[in-house]
């Protein structure tokens, strides 16, 4: 940080505090309830379940689309990233004067997911740009941890103001405003692509092989993660440890595990490099095996669940930090598309799918036994990425010059 120029430095504390609004959809899923209960009470807790998780479907398909438009030269990776946050400030302002239907809540779950994947790739594909090796790698570890401190602060903020309205949530947007100024002052303009030599057939998929290696890590990441957002809640009841309020302060916590790593990611990740990623997966497997036998204690189960938090701010931004290493200025928004949205995106839809059949299957009704299995499958990930790694490894020993 010290080394940067400061016209590196003035980007990099721009982009972190733009980061914080990477996980806006958790804004609003505090005020579910009193949606169901006071406003729309004639939907199911289902359809409002579904109409406000929306954005993560839509943000997929639409960093597939912005990485298009990048690659074809339509717009830039800084317009990019100025429409995504636009698009999240026009989201609460879109609260205040429509808040009367059910469609404009989806509407609001449509312009967060736009926003979402109009600013979330583009913006670490800036950052593999302008930043070098170094940099990259604290940039990455300190941006987990903007990332899931701006999830505390939405959540809590948008817990706070659905108090006094249904929307109140989604009012927490409005700090997206002055970070679209930020952005188109402090994002630096694309640099130069070079243009295709005379006479060359144009390439249209020219990704390494690499880029697929760490989305699948990505993509498994996400699939382990979704276990616990979706299984606390009812783990906590089952256990009688606690109820909604008390799987919300879990959640919390599970952020605030992130931040932690994520101010220590730079450090552990240029002592292990790639074996970062079977670590952050051991932490899976410590985090929900202390969930599954805390049944007895809260604290145990908070601390599991901390842990657990640790892990995605170890796994997420070396996957990104490897990527950054292996493409180019030309190619490198459609790699982030891949390994930060559509694989993880992909991974996160069938979590609940893969994991909650099977235990259901094998031991119905039991999230004891659900984080138990999902910690063992953990453990057998991080031993194939530990010798993915390790295999990758010789092989790049392999192909340096003399040896």
């Amino acid at each position: 940080m010290k080394a940067m120029s400061p016209e590196k430095r003035r980007f990099f504390i721009a982009s972190m505090f733009i980061s914080t609004l990477q996980m806006a959809m958790f804004a609003p899923t505090p005020g579910i309830q009193k949606i169901k209960t006071q406003k729309f009470t004639d939907r199911s807790l289902a359809d409002i379940q579904a109409a406000m998780m929306l954005p993560s479907v839509v943000a997929l398909f639409a960093s597939i689309l912005s990485s298009a438009l990048i690659a074809r030269r339509i717009l830039s990776k800084k317009a990019c990233v100025v429409i995504g946050t636009a698009l999240m400030g026009l989201t609460a302002v879109a609260a205040l004067v429509l808040h009367t239907s059910f469609w404009q809540l989806k509407l609001f779950s449509v312009l967060i997911g736009v926003g979402m994947g109009f600013l979330v790739g583009p913006l670490s594909s800036v950052m593999f740009d302008q930043f070098n090796e170094e940099e990259r790698r604290l940039s990455m570890g300190i941006q987990s941890a903007f990332i899931n401190g701006g999830a505390i602060v939405l959540s809590v903020g948008g817990g706070l103001l659905a108090q006094a309205v249904w929307y109140g949530g989604y009012l927490m947007l409005l700090l997206a405003v002055p970070l679209v100024f930020v952005a188109v002052k402090y994002v630096p303009r694309d640099k130069p692509m070079e243009p295709p030599s005379e006479g060359a057939p144009r390439k249209k998929w020219n990704l390494p092989a690499a880029v697929f290696f760490y989305g699948v890590a990505a993509m498994l990441n996400a699939l382990i993660n979704n276990v616990n957002g979706t299984n606390i809640s009812t783990h906590l009841d089952n256990a009688r440890l606690g109820n909604t309020a008390t799987a919300g302060v879990a959640t919390a916590i599970q952020m605030a595990g992130g931040v932690v790593m994520g101010l220590f990611f730079s450090r552990i990740s240029a002592k292990l490099k790639d074996y970062t990623m079977p670590l952050a997966f051991v932490l899976y497997a410590v985090g929900y095996t202390l969930i599954s036998v805390g049944t007895f204690s809260l604290i145990v189960v908070f601390i599991g669940v901390f842990i657990a938090g640790m892990s995605m701010s170890l796994l997420v931004p070396q996957v990104l930090f490897g990527t950054s290493n292996c493409v180019s200025t030309e190619n490198s928004a459609t790699a982030v598309a891949i390994v930060n949205s559509v694989l993880p995106g992909i991974g996160g839809y069938l979590s609940p799918i893969v994991f909650t059949n099977i235990t259901e299957a094998i031991r119905p009704g039991s999230t004891v036994f659900r984080f138990q299995f999902v910690a063992g499958v953990a453990l057998v990930v991080a031993a194939g990425l530990a010798l993915a790694a390790s295999v990758r490894q010789k092989r790049s020993r392999r192909a340096q010059p003399g040896a």
